[in-house]
């Protein structure tokens, strides 16, 4: 056990890696679950520990962290004999990272509190600074969080009351899925005028849309445009 203590990473993927970095080089020992074992052995490979099952990462833990892209993953983590439930420990905090619906962390802060432990909604975005923390829950809970969220972003608030960090962060996507449709749409019609959509970026020095423009939306386990679909459908659902 590290001295800085030990806390849990469920899903270990594009963001739950670099957290696990993060952690681990800040001191702190980490147990790690995937569904994915390739990306579990990755993370082994820098230092963590492998668990059979998210309670077996609960089992173990100060603090648990869900990286996971949406309700469902999160529901699957948090139920069943395996579950997060199933293993959870009086004052345990688990924070969840990914956007989720606000009722789907609502729903399971009671059931993790009603265990003893308590539960946040702490999205994040990045930036080229690195990663905004948007959380919701009581102030108490929020301070329990806030050393080990300071240990993977740059900018730590507390939004709210549980499931506003969610609803913050469904603004935020809302404003980035625009501005993915409009240079989108700008480098459609660079081209169908016989120019490179690179001139948005080199010439008219739009240098945000960089990475939207040269971007293919293949990037590995990103599934990015499945991303942002799914989480304007949770905003449409919480705004109807």
């Amino acid at each position: 056990m590290s001295q800085y203590g030990c806390v849990g990473i469920i899903g270990v993927g594009m963001i739950g890696s670099r957290f696990t970095r993060k952690f681990l080089e800040a001191g702190f020992s980490v147990a790690v679950y995937d569904i994915d074992t390739a990306k579990m052995e990755a993370a082994r490979e820098i230092g963590a520990t492998i668990a059979s099952s998210p309670k077996g990462v609960a089992e173990r833990v100060e603090a648990i962290l869900l990286c996971l892209p949406g309700s469902p993953a999160v529901e699957a983590a948090m139920n069943g004999s395996d579950g997060i439930l199933a293993g959870i420990k009086e004052d345990q905090i688990v924070i969840d990272t990914g956007t989720t619906k606000p009722a789907t962390d609502i729903e399971y802060a009671a059931k993790v509190r009603e265990r003893g432990g308590c539960m946040i909604d702490a999205p994040i975005t990045g930036r080229r600074n690195g990663f905004i923390i948007m959380v919701g829950g009581t102030k108490e809970d929020f301070r329990k969080a806030e050393p080990f969220l300071k240990i993977v972003g740059y900018k730590v608030v507390h939004v709210g009351a549980l499931g506003y960090g969610q609803r913050l962060k469904l603004v935020n996507q809302f404003i980035l899925a625009g501005k993915i449709a409009v240079y989108a749409e700008a480098a459609s019609t660079a081209r169908n005028m016989d120019l490179s959509p690179d001139y948005i970026v080199s010439i008219l020095e739009f240098g945000e849309a960089e990475s939207l423009i040269r971007r293919t939306f293949s990037v590995p386990g990103g599934q990015l445009l499945n991303l942002h679909t799914k989480d304007l459908e949770y905003l449409s659902e919480l705004i109807e």
